[in-house]
């Protein structure tokens, strides 16, 4: 029996993180072959509430290695403010020689490691040399973190999703374009609206009842409400806020004709995931690991971030035509039943803590 201990943001942060972290608890907890818990270190609140939390966390971490067997921690970081605090963390464990697995999910890891000063980044490589594997969501990232390091104890474990049965229909009346994300400028989601824009003044989203929906919060919330007031497209764009609910998301889906996320930096977005599993046709760019799920022109479009008009041309062009649509309709539902079953993740994590496990006897 194996003693796995994880630590990450608390289930109620929005975004995709969380519900790697949710999705991966679920079967820990069902597992007879490792004993586990988890401890939150982060919550999505004021400043004053996630210090009080992390230093809870830490009281908590200091207690359970004092008291129980800990055989390794299972750690998700992205970036910043994440790191920071798991650097902290890793020190604690590092002092009583417990393993850690870090599980990376930054999107934008990257451009926050490129902007460091020299020293900074010696910190950063030695922290991921220490780590006995560090877990990264695509070849894509892998390439970037052995640049880094060679040798750097790397392991790719894509994001994954339970396969639904349902799958989505083509509706002649009216077609619906479905956005769902954590509201970023990052996230393209700007880029869209302005896509949106070129839409309207081609008469097109009239012509062919075309709108919009916009699943997500964030810091942009207010300001894209704005500007879709400010362009007249209220008419055509609706904000249905954060979706936490599963069968609320999973009705908004299937209630979709195609999904845009026209994002600048990605780790393997979780939305995308989703999204193709109920064969919903994506539109997306090809940052990150999104070209490991997005084949262009066979089961999804691949677009240039930041170009509203190659946008608007994709979405019109997959909306016109009915038999393209459904050819990657089918092959989006098979990409993930193939490829992203969360079946295949569980596995391969398994297999990663017997392997740390092993080598910490």
């Amino acid at each position: 029996m194996i003693n796995v201990l994880m630590i990450g943001s608390h289930f109620s942060a929005k975004g995709g993180i969380s519900t790697v972290i949710e999705q991966i608890d679920g079967w820990l907890k069902n597992s007879d072959e490792l004993n586990y818990q988890f401890i939150s270190t982060y919550v999505d609140k004021n400043l004053f509430s996630k210090s009080l939390h992390f230093c809870d966390a830490i009281f908590r971490i200091k207690k359970m290695i004092s008291s129980q067997k800990i055989d390794l921690v299972h750690i998700h970081m992205s970036y910043k403010g994440s790191y920071v605090r798991k650097r902290i963390l890793c020190n604690i464990f590092w002092k009583q020689r417990i393993p850690t697995i870090l599980h990376i999910h930054g999107s934008e890891f990257k451009v926050w490691y490129d902007g460091l000063t020299n020293r900074k980044k010696e910190e950063v490589k030695e922290f991921l040399l220490k780590q006995k594997k560090v877990i990264v969501l695509g070849e894509e990232w892998a390439n970037f973190f052995r640049g880094i390091d060679s040798d750097i104890n790397i392991s790719v474990i894509h994001n994954a999703v339970s396969i639904p049965e349902e799958t989505v229909s083509w509706e002649n009346e009216s077609k619906k374009i479905f956005f769902s994300g954590v509201l970023l400028k990052r996230k393209g989601i700007y880029d869209l609206i302005d896509a949106m824009v070129l839409l309207k003044k081609s008469n097109y989203l009239k012509t062919n009842c075309i709108t919009l929906k916009i699943a997500g919060t964030g810091e942009e919330a207010i300001s894209l409400k704005e500007k879709v007031e400010e362009l007249g497209l209220e008419k055509y764009v609706s904000f249905l806020g954060w979706i936490g609910d599963k069968k609320e998301l999973k009705k908004e889906i299937l209630d979709s004709t195609i999904g845009v996320l026209p994002s600048y930096n990605e780790g393997l977005p979780m939305s995308l995931l989703e999204c193709m599993s109920y064969g919903l046709p994506m539109i997306s760019t090809n940052v990150g690991s999104i070209a490991s799920v997005i084949s262009d022109g066979k089961n999804g479009v691949l677009i240039t971030p930041g170009n509203a008009e190659e946008l608007a041309l994709a979405i019109e062009k997959l909306l016109n035509d009915q038999k393209k649509w459904q050819l990657y309709s089918d092959n989006a539902k098979d990409t993930i039943v193939r490829n992203f079953d969360e079946q295949k993740l569980f596995t391969q994590l398994a297999l990663v803590y017997q392997e740390v496990s092993n080598a910490n006897v």
